[in-house]
């Protein structure tokens, strides 16, 4: 990606973007993703949620929505050139979601 990036831009400013989109997918598996898995897999354990069919209750329903939907908006709003206060957005929509499938906030 970056060869076809550096046709317009430098090495700086691919170094600086990429970077940042590396971020923005590790803060969002760090901070919401692994939590978030880790608490089901402690409901899985702890007998509280049924494992053998998926989607059969709300929180995996939830869970499902914080991994796909929003934290797709999470990740791919790091990859939007100029686009921060979307990714702003789109991290306070998936910090929303997190805190209400878990009770926080």
């Amino acid at each position: 990606m970056k060869n076809i990036c550096s046709a317009c831009h430098g090495n700086s400013w691919n170094n600086d973007f990429y970077d940042g989109f590396d971020k923005a997918v590790q803060e969002y598996s760090e901070v919401y993703f692994k939590p978030a898995k880790a608490k089901l897999d402690e409901l899985y354990e702890k007998g509280l949620l049924d494992k053998t069919k998926f989607f059969d209750e709300h929180l995996e329903v939830e869970y499902y929505e914080l991994w796909r939907h929003e934290g797709r908006r999470a990740r791919m709003g790091g990859d939007d050139d100029g686009a921060r206060l979307r990714l702003v957005a789109r991290l306070l929509r998936v910090q929303t979601a997190f805190c209400q499938l878990y009770g926080r906030g």
